[in-house]
């Protein structure tokens, strides 16, 4: 094995200065997804005793992994004495969103190892060129699994900004018959639930996709296949020693090009 040697240039060159952007955008990409939104509903609710109906607002917050069947509310509505329950339908975003949250931290995870690889083992890097093969490769790879994340993520996202809509919701509760009872005269929509952060999250996958694409043309460089038809184009436009020699006898023969009377 190598001898390790600490080296820090490499950090200078491309391959190893788009693995410290690979890991920031990795950060932000797990980051903005392991969050939060709330959506709220109007509550009628019928006075009690003859006291005057009120309105009041239900909200219902979901978070990382959005597992929307395990959200609770209290219930019964406008009642005073309640319990957590969950009202809503066997319906989970979990596992679009737990990939992607992968994808992210492991992305974080390698990019350490790949920049105290870089810095470690330069020589190996420089001498070894199945690794640099290795690395192509597994890059690539781990880029195809970026664009199915985010491909994968953003189509839930879209589905749960339908579901959590707070007139779907309703459409839910009054099939479960929760807007309606004694105290309950009805409900209504209110705010739909901010996913601002969550569509960032999208963004930043897609544009992870787009680094981890980028920083294969830096790691095809130092493979053999590339260094291969280097060597290739080299040896055709190099001229050909037989053809030089004969031009260069022939304009030094003696008399060449004269004329004798």
């Amino acid at each position: 094995m190598d001898k390790i040697q600490v080296e820090f240039t490499i950090m200078k060159e491309p391959r190893g200065f788009i693995r410290i952007i690979q890991l920031v955008l990795a950060i932000f990409a797990f980051a903005t997804i392991c969050t939060s939104a709330r959506a709220t509903i109007q509550l009628s609710c019928r006075g009690e005793s003859g006291a005057t109906n009120y309105t009041k607002d239900l909200e219902i917050e979901y978070k990382y992994p959005f597992r929307i069947k395990n959200v609770q509310v209290d219930t019964p509505f406008c009642m005073k004495s309640t319990e957590k329950s969950s009202p809503f339908q066997d319906i989970s975003f979990a596992p679009a969103a737990e990939f992607f949250c992968f994808i992210g931290v492991m992305s974080f995870l390698l990019c350490i190892g790949y920049v105290i690889g870089y810095i470690l083992f330069t020589g190996f890097f420089a001498t070894k060129s199945t690794a640099c093969t290795v690395d192509f490769v597994f890059s690539a790879v781990w880029a195809l699994l970026w664009f199915i994340a985010s491909c994968a993520w953003a189509d839930r996202l879209t589905f749960m900004g339908v579901t959590m809509d707070p007139s779907t919701i309703i459409q839910d509760l009054q099939g479960v018959e929760y807007c309606q009872g004694s105290m309950v005269l009805g409900c209504s929509p209110g705010t739909p639930g901010n996913h601002a952060t969550l569509i960032v999250s999208v963004l930043f996958g897609f544009l992870n996709f787009l680094v981890w694409v980028a920083g294969l043309w830096f790691l095809f460089k130092e493979t053999k296949w590339h260094r291969e038809s280097s060597d290739d184009l080299d040896r055709f436009d190099a001229p050909n020693p037989a053809e030089s020699n004969t031009d260069s006898s022939y304009q030094s023969a003696p008399g060449a090009g004269t004329t004798t009377y």
